[in-house]
């Protein structure tokens, strides 16, 4: 059995074969159901919502064995147990609606599976996770473990190891070089007036 936290399908629980890292939540009207399989895709009248499965509520399975039904068939099988809330970052319709750009994404983002979840408190602060931080030309601001705070971090990465040895990761501005960091939490875009 599945359940839910927060969000749509909060207090919900839904009996799903699959417990994928992130799943997508379908909302019809009070309707709520999940595309756990792989094929699934929303219908054109279902808003989607992207949730994602708690770490430490690892997803295991169960079987129900639930008789026959009036077709004279044996009901039941295996079902996932997983609790899920919803994620912070919410991709666009392109991506939650088409099975192939819904895949891409989910292996873009699976770093996540092995990052804690933000608190409440530091998500209405207005932190996201690092996931799905910028990996571009772009400076953001950074939330450590330690509660400290980095005004001016980008990613970088060379993986050639041609001119200098191999590096990957988060950086910041030390003199007339870079200090790489280790192990941010959280982060937010630098907002200019």
């Amino acid at each position: 059995m599945t359940t839910f936290t927060n969000g749509p399908a909060q207090g919900q629980t839904l009996m799903l074969r699959r417990a994928p890292f992130f799943l997508r939540v379908v909302k019809d009207g009070s309707n709520i159901d999940a595309l756990d399989q792989l094929s699934d895709e929303p219908a054109v009248n279902e808003a989607v919502h992207v949730y994602i499965r708690q770490p430490g509520a690892e997803a295991n399975a169960i079987h129900l064995n639930v008789g026959r039904g009036k077709d004279g068939k044996r009901g039941g099988g295996w079902f996932s147990r997983a609790t899920y809330q919803l994620c912070p970052v919410q991709p666009g319709d392109d991506v939650v609606r088409s099975v192939k750009a819904w895949e891409s994404w989910c292996q873009q983002h699976k770093a996540a599976e092995h990052e804690p979840l933000l608190t409440p408190e530091i998500q209405a602060a207005g932190w996201l996770p690092m996931w799905a931080a910028p990996r571009r030309c772009e400076s953001i601001r950074v939330l450590m473990r330690d509660g400290s705070e980095h005004p001016d971090v980008h990613f970088a990465e060379d993986l050639s190891g041609e001119e200098q040895p191999a590096f990957s990761g988060w950086f910041i501005p030390a003199g007339r070089s870079f200090l790489g960091i280790s192990d941010p939490l959280a982060w937010q875009p630098i907002v200019t007036p």
